[in-house]
């Protein structure tokens, strides 16, 4: 499904939607390196302000080890407003 979604994007690469579908399966595959990779360039090239990107970025690098990269990342969800990472933020960085 990953392949395919970049593909779609390849052909509108307008639409935001194609990464984040493409980054989702990624993160469903337990493929986080990639899917991170993807969340980043969404925030980056198409402003993705609602915070999930961040989220999702906070809970692959808090599976992989890497407590700092994912405190930061949940820090900028929680900041920008989406509050589903308040209580990973809260869990992962303050309690731990």
């Amino acid at each position: 499904a990953a392949i395919l979604f970049g593909e779609a994007h390849d052909l509108i690469p307008n639409e935001p939607a194609y990464i984040e579908n493409q980054a989702r399966a990624y993160m469903f595959g337990k493929n986080y390196l990639e899917s991170i990779k993807l969340f980043k360039k969404l925030v980056e090239r198409y402003n993705e302000d609602s915070g999930q990107s961040e989220y999702y970025m906070g809970a692959m690098y808090s599976v992989l080890g890497q407590k700092d990269q994912s405190c930061q990342a949940l820090r900028l969800a929680v900041q920008k407003g989406y509050n589903p990472a308040k209580s990973l933020f809260e869990v992962t960085c303050l309690i731990n």
